[in-house]
């Protein structure tokens, strides 16, 4: 939006401005990026930070989202950091978002994230649609076996979470992780 206001302040029209995004921007890593996964999957990169109000706004994007028959739209959640006192609720709403949009499978990661599993059975998902897994790496390593053919999946959660090793985990492309993904650099690769 701030692009195109400035385009119209130079007189460019708005539809010309829409063009040319459209051909030359990209988002940048971990902010709602479209990536190709394994198996003819769709990763849905939303891994570079998480909030109350940018998760469900997540599941609300994810919503939309309408596989090919016998695929499934699967959610992988991190933790949310720096909620204080307000945690574990908050962490409940995103589970009982989950099960209200109709998630096929929610895999919940960390131990904050207990509270996302257990509000999103209460809120009606069956026991075996919700998976919970203690880190980012047990996350990717499950991903990588549970994905398939035209499988979208939507990945977020916040920094502390480091839910790029996730999406690493079933990128088509690993070898681009330094260009695809979040947090690549050095100093948060050794951490």
């Amino acid at each position: 939006l701030a692009a195109i206001a400035v385009a119209n302040y130079f007189g460019i029209t708005t539809k010309e401005a829409v063009e040319v995004l459209q051909k030359t921007y990209t988002s940048p890593p971990g902010r709602m990026k479209p990536l190709h996964g394994i198996k003819g999957s769709l990763i849905i990169d939303d891994s570079y930070n998480a909030a109350p109000a940018s998760m469900q706004a997540s599941l609300d994007v994810l919503q939309d989202f309408h596989p090919v028959e016998g695929a499934r739209r699967i959610a992988v959640l991190g933790e949310m950091a720096e909620l204080g006192s307000h945690t574990e609720e908050m962490h409940r709403q995103i589970g009982w978002k989950a099960a209200e949009i109709g998630v096929d499978l929610l895999v919940c990661v960390g131990e904050k994230s207990r509270d996302t599993a257990r509000a999103a059975k209460e809120a009606g998902m069956a026991e075996d649609h919700v998976v919970l897994q203690k880190n980012a790496e047990e996350a990717g390593r499950f991903m990588d076996r549970e994905v398939k053919q035209g499988y979208i999946v939507l990945v977020k959660g916040s920094q502390s979470s480091r839910m790029e090793r996730v999406v690493n985990d079933f990128l088509r492309t690993p070898e681009k992780a330094n260009e695809l993904l979040v947090r690549q650099e050095p100093e948060w690769l050794l951490r």
